[in-house]
């Protein structure tokens, strides 16, 4: 059920209060906010897709701020040649050639997680780089690797630092603001007259399928290269560029800008409404999300049936949201022995009642079985997995 604090908002683009409904789900939080439904609508005057009712925005700014759950909180493998290293490097070179014609400036991140976009970028001595992040956490762990991060929001900076920004980067957060359209009004305000824009978010019309869920508590706007667009233009930004190939089309990443100077000789082009699209892609998401789940109960389910019988050692791998979905499909406790993750600060501690210990500990341990907890960079979570394990050790994948 919808909680009685969930309030229904408008639309952000447009500000309409007519929308029909999407898609409608529940999901675990892992916090103390509980399980909460998720329900996303269509606006039926522009065609934007977000979450409504949704709960108030003080819950959001607890969950952010608290959890170790949170997206800000995920641990990053920022090794070379990792999937978050190349990933990085794609944003930064999509966005250093707009900075060509400025010898300095100051890159604001808000939002900035561990600092992983940061440290990719390669700027010129005039440069500086400064991050903001509301994760104690991940602040901490940015300024550990020795950059200039506070913890916050963007809001915290003003009025005191309005215009003194060059570059404001908003990587995987518009799609979390409560009220995207008030609060990146305020946030744009950081910038300088000709100041630019550089945005990712999830693109709608390319839902990943996961056990956690593309709709999710967290990302309450859903947007799609024509409503990143309007909402863009609406609050001033005529110039919009968007990367013609970001990872696997599963992003939206733009450099936004009011000054002309800045987007000499690039291609802008306002995207096609695309609004009819985005319907077909959730009605598609939602049939393959059914599919999933079932598929997944039954290759989990086989493995852990199979290595109980076989009397394994199992460990499962991924302290995070993922596994705590996974235990409401089976219980992890009767299933597996400890959790392994990668994280420093999650060692050592407990998670859904078991010890999480470091990959490093696995053969000390004794594990003989992995099951990998994640969808992505699953390929880097086995080779780790084999790399401290001195004797054959079977891992499997919730996906194929």
């Amino acid at each position: 059920m919808i909680p009685a604090a969930a309030q229904a908002v408008p639309c952000a683009v447009c500000g309409g209060t007519r929308n029909e409904p999407l898609y409608r789900t529940r999901r675990r939080t892992g916090t103390a906010v509980g399980d909460v439904d998720v329900v996303v609508v269509q606006c039926a005057d522009c065609g934007f897709a977000f979450n409504s009712p949704r709960l108030g925005i003080e819950e959001y700014r607890r969950y952010y701020s608290d959890t170790n759950l949170a997206s800000g909180q995920v641990f990053r493998d920022n090794r070379p040649g990792s999937y978050y290293s190349r990933l990085f490097a794609e944003r930064a070179a999509f966005l250093v050639p707009f900075l060509a014609r400025r010898s300095s400036g100051l890159v604001l991140d808000v939002g900035c997680g561990g600092g992983g976009f940061l440290s990719a970028l390669d700027l010129p001595s005039g440069w500086r780089k400064r991050g903001i992040e509301p994760s104690a956490k991940a602040s901490a762990s940015a300024r550990e690797n020795g950059l200039d991060v506070v913890q916050g929001f963007a809001e915290d900076l003003l009025p005191a630092e309005a215009g003194s920004v060059d570059v404001l980067s908003l990587i995987s957060v518009v799609e979390h603001l409560w009220a995207p359209a008030d609060e990146l009004a305020a946030m744009v305000s950081l910038l300088r007259p000709d100041g630019l824009l550089f945005i990712e978010v999830p693109n709608t019309l390319f839902p990943e399928l996961s056990l956690t869920g593309f709709f999710s508590f967290e990302h309450v706007s859903h947007f799609t290269p024509h409503s990143l667009w309007r909402f863009l233009t609406r609050l001033g930004f005529a110039h919009v560029v968007f990367d013609p190939a970001p990872t696997r089309g599963i992003y939206l990443r733009c450099v936004a800008g009011r000054d002309p100077a800045s987007f000499e000789g690039a291609e802008i082009m306002p995207p096609a409404d695309d609004r009819d699209a985005l319907r077909g892609a959730v009605a598609r998401y939602a049939e393959d999300e059914a599919r999933l789940l079932e598929g997944l109960e039954r290759r989990v389910g086989a493995a852990f049936a199979r290595w109980r019988a076989e009397g394994r050692k199992v460990a499962i791998y991924g302290a995070g949201l993922h596994t705590v979905h996974l235990d409401a499909l089976y219980d992890i406790r009767a299933n597996a022995t400890l959790v392994l993750d990668g994280d420093p600060a999650k060692q050592g501690t407990t998670f859904l009642g078991l010890p999480v210990h470091g990959p490093q500990d696995i053969d000390r341990l004794g594990i003989d079985a992995v099951l990998i907890s994640s969808q992505r960079f699953t390929d880097e979570i086995a080779a780790t997995v084999h790399r401290h394990s001195s004797r054959p050790v079977e891992v499997e994948r919730c996906y194929d």
